[in-house]
C-alpha cells in the first residue's frame, strides 16, 4: 500500500458559525496545511448548500509550498431566520495526484425583532400556514373607516396624498371627491376582494387618481410592450409581448409596493379568482410579482406606510418587514411546499493518482437536496478489478455528506468511472477515476453548477439553463420526470460558446417538476426544473 502523496491537513472537518441575526454576518477560519514534500495546488473550493448563504473570502485557487499553512475564511450571511447547512469540497492537485477533501458548514440566523420569530426554521406550507394564522388575527375596519385612515394617515404626508400609479398629488385631510381621487384595490374587488374583510384591508388599497383607477379596472399586472391605450406618470395600459390579454403596468417606483400587496393578499385570503376565471388572480403573474419584489425594494415611505397600517390593523405585512420571506415558499399561488427531491453532488473531475501499487482514496458525496438520498448500488464502468468500494453510507440526510472509500490499484486507465446509482429515479452520479498520467490535470477548469432562470417558472415562461464544463466532448443532456422516467433527449438543443453551454427550454403543462441530467464519460450533474405552476 502506497503512502498518501500530496497530503493536505485541514484544522477541522466542520465549521460552526454559531448564531447571528439576519442583519449581521459571521466569519470563520480554518487552516489548510501542506503536509507533503510536493508543491500542491488548491484548484478550487466549491460550496454546496440549498440556500446561497455561505461564501469564501479570497481566492479559491492558490498554491502551497511543502509545509506551508494558509487560512481559509468562510462567510455566513442570510436574510432567512433558519438553521443552514452546507458542504465544502476542496480540490487538491499536484503532479502525481488529484483528489478532494470536504468540510461541513452550519450556521443559525434569527430575526432582530420578535414580531416574526414564530417563522424560525419554517418554509413551504408550514410557513404559509403560520403567516396565514398570524394575519388572520388582524383588527379590521369598515370600508369607510379604512378609506378614511388611508387618506388621512397611512398615505397622507403633511396634508398631501399621492396617486399610486401616476404620482399626481392632492391636498386633503380625509376622503376626497371620488371623481378626483378614488380607492384602488391592487387585488381587484371583482377577483375576490369585494367582501369584508378583504375589501377594507388597508394593505391592499391605495389612493388613486380617478382616471388611473378607471383604466386599471381589474386587469392583471404585467409588462406593457405594445398597443398602449393609456399612459400617465410611468404607468401604462396595453398588451404584453406574447399575449393578446390586456395588462396594467404600474410605474417603476411602485412595482415592488403592489407586488408585496398581492403577496400579502394571497397569504392572508388565498389566491382568489373572479367568477368566470379558471385560476386565481396571482397564478399567471406570480413569477413577475416575485421579480418586482426584488427589483423595487422596500423604501422608507413604504415602510412608514406599513407601520402606520400595522398600528391600526395590529399586524404587519411580512413581505414589507422581510421581503425575502417569499423565497421560502415554492409557489404561493398554487403550492407553497417545495417538491421533495434529493440532489447528489461531488467533484465532477473525480480522482487521479499516479503510482505503481494500491491506494485508498476518499470521495465525498453530498446531498444538496431537501430529501434523504438513498444509494442503491455502486459499479465501475467499464468493469475493472483494479478498483473496489470499501465502504459508503447508503442513506444521506438532506444537507449532509458521506465518504466513499475506494481502493484503487495500478493500472487503471483514463475513462474508468465509478457509477453510483440511487433510489427513486435519481440520475446516476459518474465519478472519473484513473491511475494513468494526464498532461492536462493542472489545466482542468471547474465544472460550474447549473443555473436555471426562471426557476420555478410558469407554463408560459421560457427557462434558460447555463453551465460551464471542462470538456464538452460526448456530453449529453436528458430530461426525466420526478420519478426518474425518461422524457426527452435535448442534447441537440445545447448552444456552445467555447466551454459555455446554454439550453433554452419550452415546457408543456404536463409536468410540474422535471430533472435535467448532464452526462459525459467523466462527469455528471443534475438539477431540478420547476415549471407548470
Amino acid at each position: 500500500m502506497n503512502e498518501f502523496p500530496c497530503k493536505i491537513i485541514l484544522s477541522s472537518d466542520s465549521i460552526d458559525f454559531g448564531s447571528i441575526q439576519t442583519i449581521d454576518e459571521a466569519n470563520s477560519t480554518i487552516t489548510i496545511t501542506n503536509g507533503s514534500m510536493e508543491t500542491i495546488t488548491i484548484d478550487t473550493v466549491m460550496i454546496f448548500s440549498r440556500w446561497p448563504v455561505f461564501s469564501l473570502s479570497g481566492n479559491s485557487r492558490f498554491t502551497l509550498s511543502p509545509g506551508e499553512i494558509k487560512q481559509l475564511t468562510f462567510r455566513f450571511s442570510t436574510p432567512h431566520n433558519m438553521t443552514h447547512k452546507g458542504n465544502v469540497i476542496i480540490r487538491v492537485t499536484c503532479p502525481v495526484m488529484r483528489y478532494s477533501l470536504t468540510t461541513t458548514l452550519i450556521g443559525k440566523a434569527t430575526l432582530p425583532d420578535a414580531e416574526f420569530a414564530f417563522t424560525q426554521n419554517l418554509e413551504g406550507q408550514e410557513l404559509y400556514n403560520a403567516l396565514n394564522k398570524y394575519l388572520n388575527e388582524s383588527l379590521m375596519f369598515s370600508y369607510s373607516d379604512a378609506r378614511q385612515f388611508m387618506f388621512s394617515k397611512a398615505d397622507n404626508v403633511n396634508g398631501t396624498v399621492e396617486c399610486v400609479y401616476t404620482g399626481k398629488a392632492i391636498q386633503t385631510t380625509g376622503i376626497p371627491n371620488i371623481n378626483v381621487f378614488n380607492t384602488e384595490h391592487s387585488w381587484p374587488q371583482s377577483k375576490g376582494a369585494d367582501q369584508e374583510p378583504a375589501r377594507s384591508d388597508i394593505y391592499i388599497i391605495y389612493p388613486s387618481d380617478a382616471k388611473a383607477n378607471e383604466r386599471r379596472s381589474n386587469h392583471p399586472y404585467g409588462i406593457v410592450n405594445r398597443s398602449i391605450t393609456w399612459e400617465s406618470g410611468g404607468s401604462k395600459l396595453g398588451l404584453p409581448q406574447a399575449s393578446a390579454d390586456t395588462v396594467f403596468e404600474p410605474r417603476d417606483k411602485m412595482k415592488g409596493n403592489v407586488a408585496r400587496s398581492l403577496l400579502y393578499f394571497a397569504t392572508r385570503y388565498g389566491n382568489r379568482k373572479g367568477t368566470f376565471d379558471n385560476s386565481g388572480f396571482l397564478t399567471n403573474m406570480e413569477s413577475l410579482i416575485r421579480s418586482w419584489n426584488k427589483l423595487d425594494p422596500v423604501d422608507e415611505r413604504e415602510r412608514s406606510r406599513a407601520i402606520s397600517i400595522a398600528s391600526a390593523q395590529k399586524r404587519m405585512n411580512p413581505y414589507i418587514a422581510y421581503p425575502e420571506m417569499i423565497d421560502r415558499m415554492f409557489r404561493l399561488s398554487t403550492q407553497p411546499a417545495f417538491p421533495l427531491y434529493p440532489e447528489p453532488v461531488t467533484d465532477p473531475l473525480g480522482v487521479f493518482v499516479q503510482f505503481q501499487d494500491s491506494m485508498i482514496v476518499n470521495i465525498p458525496i453530498i446531498n444538496k437536496g431537501n430529501q434523504a438520498l438513498k444509494i442503491n448500488t455502486t459499479e465501475f464502468r467499464p468493469f475493472t478489478d483494479k478498483a473496489r468500494v470499501l465502504s459508503i453510507d447508503t442513506l444521506i440526510a438532506p444537507g449532509n455528506s458521506t465518504i466513499a472509500r475506494v481502493m484503487m490499484t495500478h493500472p487503471m486507465p483514463n475513462g474508468t468511472v465509478l457509477r453510483i446509482r440511487f433510489a427513486d429515479g435519481i440520475p446516476t452520479l459518474a465519478i472519473p477515476l484513473s491511475t494513468e498520467a494526464t498532461t492536462s490535470i493542472q489545466d482542468k477548469t471547474t465544472f460550474d453548477q447549473l443555473t436555471v432562470y426562471p426557476n420555478p417558472a410558469q407554463i408560459s415562461d421560457i427557462q434558460t439553463v447555463s453551465f460551464i464544463v471542462p470538456d464538452s466532448t460526448y456530453l449529453s443532456a436528458k430530461v426525466f420526470d420526478i420519478k426518474g422516467a425518461f422524457v426527452e433527449d435535448i442534447t441537440s438543443n445545447i448552444v456552445w460558446n467555447g466551454s459555455n453551454g446554454s439550453i433554452v427550454l419550452h415546457h408543456s403543462n404536463y409536468y410540474k417538476t422535471l430533472v435535467l441530467h448532464l452526462q459525459s464519460p467523466t462527469y455528471s450533474t443534475t438539477t431540478l426544473l420547476h415549471t407548470g405552476y
